[in-house]
């Protein structure tokens, strides 16, 4: 499959907006209308890119497949954003309890800063791959689309009403399936990129998130309840829209380049955006958010770089190491 740019700039702009989203001093409205849409887009995205020849993969092989791509470099990033706390727990600055309790959340995908290495971002990993294994079992059931829509549907209804468990994100998950759903429909779709469409997307993202009560945060499972989850969800497609509407018309190498390396810009997010943080406040411009927002992308970039020197980690960050069918046959 030839690899497509503006697939690698939708999600160039969506790791710049993962970013700006984490920004201290964001203004809360701000905030609102990026939380409504930059994470369902990766799940919108992630659906629309389901390649459906890995049917023909044994499961245990796609499994493994995606446990490399997705699950190894969530754990490489834990493992190297933990070295910190190691150094803590030698100086006894943190307990033994706390630091096996970080390092089971960083495992398994906690989403709460204090239960992991400072590494909250990286739940998405966890939770895209359990949304692409279950999805890939319920396509091996029917390859009906309707049939497909309606487990989901009962998956999100279930995650809803009941409290499942959270190991690696199976929750939330859930939760994300019918965005997933939504890009894996829009596969057989041709979206037209029209300024009409976009500005219609424009008031409809900006409108609803200024309706909706509650911030969306995926998260947390906030989608919103009743009419409200529909709202958003209908806000979500709208910036999704925008995303996919601008990637069509902008050709920049350097956002292109960016969404080839979103799992280093994501896993190490949180540490880049405390040195920022840190940098500005010592100069007293901690409220600077595009400053703050330029000097991240930087420092990211410049992370990125590094690691690429070294051909291992690189791998491993990346996703890259991953079985292919002929070697585990």
């Amino acid at each position: 499959m030839t690899r497509r740019t503006d697939i690698d700039i939708y999600r160039g702009l969506g790791i710049l907006l993962v970013v700006l989203g984490h920004v201290s001093f964001l203004s809360p409205s701000w905030h609102k209308i990026i939380y409504s849409f930059h994470m369902p887009a990766f799940f919108i995205l992630s659906g629309y890119l389901v390649n459906v020849k890995n049917l023909e993969l044994k499961p245990w092989i796609f499994i493994i497949q995606r446990f490399y791509r997705l699950i190894i470099p969530a754990w490489t990033i834990g493992v190297i954003c933990g070295l910190p706390f190691v150094a803590m727990l030698l100086m006894s600055n943190i307990s033994g309890s706390d630091f096996l309790m970080k390092l089971y959340g960083t495992l398994t995908g906690a989403t709460k800063v204090a239960n992991n290495f400072f590494v909250t971002p990286i739940w998405f990993l966890y939770c895209l791959f359990i949304v692409e294994a279950m999805f890939y079992l319920i396509m091996k059931i029917s390859s009906n689309k309707y049939i497909i829509a309606l487990i989901v549907i009962s998956f999100y209804l279930i995650a809803k009403n009941v409290n499942i468990f959270h190991f690696f994100n199976v929750n939330i998950a859930f939760i994300a399936m019918p965005y997933f759903l939504i890009g894996y429909i829009l596969q057989s779709i041709v979206i037209t990129r029209h300024i009409n469409y976009a500005m219609i997307s424009v008031v409809l993202l900006l409108g609803f998130s200024y309706l909706t009560p509650t911030e969306v945060d995926m998260s947390a499972l906030q989608v919103g309840n009743g009419v409200w989850a529909f709202i958003n969800l209908a806000s979500a497609l709208a910036g999704s829209y925008l995303l996919y509407y601008i990637a069509g018309y902008i050709n920049s190498e350097f956002i292109s380049w960016l969404g080839k390396n979103t799992l280093v810009i994501l896993g190490f997010n949180y540490y880049i955006n405390a040195i920022a943080k840190n940098i500005l406040t010592f100069a007293h411009m901690e409220y600077y958010v595009i400053l703050s927002f330029i000097i991240q992308i930087i420092l990211l970039a410049i992370l990125v770089k590094i690691i690429a020197c070294w051909p291992a980690l690189n791998s491993l960050v990346n996703g890259k190491m991953f079985v292919t069918y002929k070697e585990a046959k």
